[in-house]
């Protein structure tokens, strides 16, 4: 399988200037110089999301689909607690400058999508990396992105979660050996 992105989808996440950190709660990052915090919410899990143009990506040989996988690392600040960490990614038909946050609620409408959660236990230490890999048909013009942190345990949602290293890439298959 070959990475295929646009170089674009390299640099994805625009959070706030002051969510990028370095090292802080013993938690280093995991590639380069700084790591997205994602601070603790009190009744949800702490997320952020990212919309990716796929207009711009090369075209097929008349595939129906795509592959693209995500793939993130998450660490806790506390790693005392459990955690519950997710990638979530919907192709839709929309144009990304068409999607605004209210999108959420909609997102039934999505033509493909992938959920998976990785569950970690109390007195794992360092980051915990996992992927996703959805197959996203022709006609999808965007691709929204949630990743998002949660502590189970309602005493213990007072530390930051952080994540680091994300990677989208569009595979595509390695010709058969002749």
């Amino acid at each position: 399988m070959k990475d295929h992105a646009p170089p674009e989808w390299h640099r994805l996440f625009n959070a706030a200037l002051n969510d990028h950190v370095t090292a802080e709660n013993g938690v280093s990052p995991k590639e380069g110089k700084f790591m997205l915090r994602l601070e603790p919410v009190s009744k949800r899990a702490a997320r952020m999301y990212q919309v990716l143009d796929l207009q711009s990506l090369p075209s097929g040989a008349g595939d129906e689909s795509r592959e693209i996988e995500i793939t993130a690392s998450f660490a806790a600040a506390d790693a005392e607690a459990s955690a519950r960490y997710a990638i979530r990614a919907f192709a839709v038909t929309e144009a990304p400058q068409d999607l605004d946050a209210a999108w959420f609620d909609r997102r039934d409408e999505s033509i493909a999508s992938v959920a998976r959660g990785l569950d970690v236990v109390p007195g794992a230490k360092g980051w915990q990396t996992f992927s996703v890999s959805i197959q996203v048909p022709r006609a999808a013009r965007s691709l929204v992105l949630f990743l998002g942190a949660r502590t189970p345990d309602k005493t213990a949602r007072t530390a930051p979660h952080y994540l680091d290293d994300v990677r989208v890439s569009l595979l595509t298959p390695s010709p058969l050996p002749r």
